[in-house]
């Protein structure tokens, strides 16, 4: 049963974060003018699907590790530490995005 509510929640994370991150942003969703445009818009992409997929992975870690016996424990720590190393290579990518939109623009 958490399982499927860890994915529920994942999946609506994944499909609304993205959409809120761009009307936020106040910019239409329709084709860009220059490169730096585009550059900006997949980086806030990218930010809202790292940071749904962070929250799906951390929660279901945090599931596996209170809810469960020593292996699963184990498994949660694993999960937990994974998603911990995504968010940051993630935020990695954005810094190399902005090096990126830097030289283009």
């Amino acid at each position: 049963m958490a399982v499927v509510i860890a994915v529920a929640v994942a999946v609506l994370a994944l499909v609304v974060s993205p959409l809120l991150a761009a009307t936020v942003a106040n910019e239409p969703l329709a084709a860009a003018a220059d490169m730096a445009t585009v550059i900006g818009r997949a980086k806030t992409w990218l930010i809202g699907l790292a940071a749904a997929v962070f929250g799906a992975m951390f929660a279901f870690g945090t599931i596996l590790y209170m809810a469960s016996g020593i292996g699963q424990k184990e498994m949660g720590k694993k999960t937990m530490r994974d998603a911990c190393v995504g968010i940051c290579l993630s935020g990695l990518a954005t810094l190399v995005l902005a090096i990126l939109q830097s030289f283009v623009a």
